[in-house]
């Protein structure tokens, strides 16, 4: 897949994703915080995606805690995750590791140095090696690097034979296209080499500097 740029305004999507950074990035700097010692199982997530609160949202939130709690981490909470922001700030008391998704690294450098807490800057977890690294990353900033490898084994391993009929029947050899996000674009096309589609074409509302997102992750 290759990136030919076409000047054109940003869409609604884009600005509204421009327009959530920056709300973010203003109350990191400036929401009052639960003062507490930080806490390097208690972790924030900073740049989730939540644009509706609709299953498929809570469902990702719901899998990413899953996860961390097999790191023997805690999903404190998360910017945002559909919570009021009240008692999203309660939660943070505590906090010790602040992972950074693309949509959220202002804010997440803001939260973590006024939390005193660890940052770890990731891709979004998509698919199983853009995961299988996410996993990596925080499991290395939280030396809990043993239970990552056991945590993606097990998973690997429940997994896979659910993944074949869908893949046989529904992706193998096919050529889709992707509308949406830059930060997603590169994911998605290592996620098709696992699961046997191709990703032909993607249409990415973006500037020049996203074109960093495009990289493979591995």
């Amino acid at each position: 897949m290759t990136a030919e740029p076409a000047d054109q305004p940003l869409d609604r999507e884009m600005l509204v994703a421009l327009i959530t950074q920056e709300v973010m990035a203003t109350l990191a700097e400036h929401v009052p915080l639960p003062e507490a010692g930080p806490d390097p199982s208690r972790v924030l997530l900073v740049g989730h995606g939540w644009d509706r609160g609709e299953g498929d949202h809570r469902g990702n939130l719901d899998e990413l805690a899953r996860l961390l709690r097999g790191l023997d981490l805690e999903l404190a909470g998360a910017w945002f995750g559909g919570s009021p922001l009240r008692g999203g700030l309660d939660a943070l008391a505590g906090v010790g590791t602040v992972i950074s998704l693309p949509r959220g690294r202002t804010a997440a450098r803001c939260l973590s140095r006024r939390l005193g807490a660890t940052l770890v800057e990731t891709d979004p977890p998509l698919g199983l090696s853009g995961t299988r690294l996410w996993l990596e990353a925080v499991a290395a900033a939280t030396d809990r690097e043993a239970a990552c490898a056991a945590l993606v084994e097990r998973e690997l391993g429940d997994l896979a034979p659910r993944l074949e009929p869908l893949v046989s029947h529904d992706l193998l050899h096919r050529r889709l296209a992707f509308l949406g996000e830059p930060a997603l674009a590169a994911g998605l096309a290592v996620l098709g080499r696992e699961l046997g589609f191709e990703l032909a074409a993607a249409i990415l509302p973006a500037r020049p500097h996203h074109r960093d997102d495009l990289a493979d992750p591995e």
